[in-house]
């Protein structure tokens, strides 16, 4: 997947996945690898699940690599998810205030959940 981020309108860029009503209660990690393309830039990447009851819970990774790097972000991380049974949507997102440039690109692969 690639977002393709320029902040001008926006203020932010978002890819998701419609995890339609998947079942991760018994999962324990996110996995995947990201890089982003210009390495002078400085990136923090926001990860974000909703369950089917609009539970939000998000984590920050600070300083996205420009090689691959691969993240594990445990489930239990994601404080305000109560509910794991039907989970709606996961979603990556770049915001304006969270870069140093206003313009670049995130690139990410291999996302999955683990046991």
């Amino acid at each position: 997947a690639k977002i393709n981020f320029n902040f001008d309108p926006a203020k932010k860029e978002t890819f998701s996945l419609n995890l339609k009503q998947l079942n991760l209660s018994r999962y324990k990690t996110l996995g995947f690898t990201v890089r982003k393309a210009n390495p002078k830039d400085i990136i923090s990447l926001r990860v974000e699940f909703t369950n089917r009851f609009n539970e939000k819970s998000e984590i920050y990774l600070k300083d996205i690599s420009s090689k691959w790097r691969e993240q594990r972000l445990d489930l239990s991380r994601f404080v305000k998810i109560r509910d794991w049974s039907q989970m709606k949507i996961l979603a990556f997102s770049i915001e304006e205030w969270n870069t140093r440039e206003k313009s670049g690109i995130v690139y990410l692969d291999n996302i999955r959940v683990i046991k």
